[in-house]
């Protein structure tokens, strides 16, 4: 009899082992890949000073100029790495003021990078096929308080700039500027040379400078005080003084 019972719960035994051996493999939780991120830093500045609203700033002719606007559109952001390959950041635009000094931009996959890209302005699909009203309330190409869109359809302001000047610097300001540019043939592209490896976990740092002293490059204040659609020559001075403006480091 213990024999039987033996052999019974032998066989009970490699009938199970049998059964575990047929079973799938047991299913896992899957696995995160863990992502790197972009991180954009913006440096407000006139000429070496630190930048602000409401604060006096002398120019090269002895002017003086007070901001009380200042902000411009960035994003469009784009890594490229050695093969060409293009990671894009959807809906990553910024309606960047002085107060804005750092921002996430989004999460990319950890390898080594080759160039940053990104626009100063808002790219021409978006400025064309689109109106405040297509964007969530507090999306920052939606409906804004600071009114960074054209009502007669011209599209989206790219920067703003709005203030007084003192022209000799008597502490009486004199006149107002506004500088107003948009329209898709001033966009400003920008790019840097990167070549970066990022790990799982860390972050790709991009610095922005932004002097506003660059912008009255050759602006003639006596006459040159405003800027929008027109006149052609001012805007044309601005698109330039942008370049000098805006850049990556």
């Amino acid at each position: 009899m213990k024999l039987l019972k033996f052999g019974f719960l032998g066989a009970l035994i490699i009938t199970s082992a049998m059964a575990c051996e047929d079973d799938p493999d047991p299913v896992l939780n899957p696995v995160t890949e863990e992502k790197a991120s972009l991180h954009l830093n913006i440096n407000h500045k006139f000429n070496t000073d630190a930048f602000s609203l409401d604060q006096d700033f002398s120019l090269s002719g002895g002017e003086v100029v007070k901001f009380s606007t200042a902000q411009f559109y960035i994003g469009n952001f784009r890594l490229m790495d050695d093969e060409q390959n293009v990671t894009a950041f959807s809906d990553s635009y910024i309606l960047a003021t002085p107060s804005i000094k750092d921002m996430e931009i989004g999460e990319m996959e950890a390898k080594h990078y080759h160039m940053v890209m990104t626009n100063i302005g808002v790219d021409s699909a978006t400025n064309v096929g689109f109106q405040p009203i297509d964007f969530a309330d507090g999306h920052p190409l939606s409906a804004q308080l600071n009114n960074m869109w054209w009502s007669w359809n011209a599209g989206y302001i790219f920067f703003k700039l709005e203030g007084q000047i003192d022209r000799d610097a008597d502490g009486t300001y004199d006149d107002v500027f506004e500088y107003h540019i948009g329209t898709n043939q001033n966009i400003l592209n920008l790019q840097k040379m990167v070549h970066s490896d990022v790990a799982a976990g860390e972050k790709l740092d991009i610095n922005l400078e932004v002097d506003y002293a660059q912008f009255f490059n050759g602006i003639d204040l006596n006459l040159e005080l405003q800027g929008h659609m027109g006149p052609i020559g001012v805007v044309s001075k601005l698109k330039t003084n942008a370049a000098l403006a805006f850049s990556l480091n």
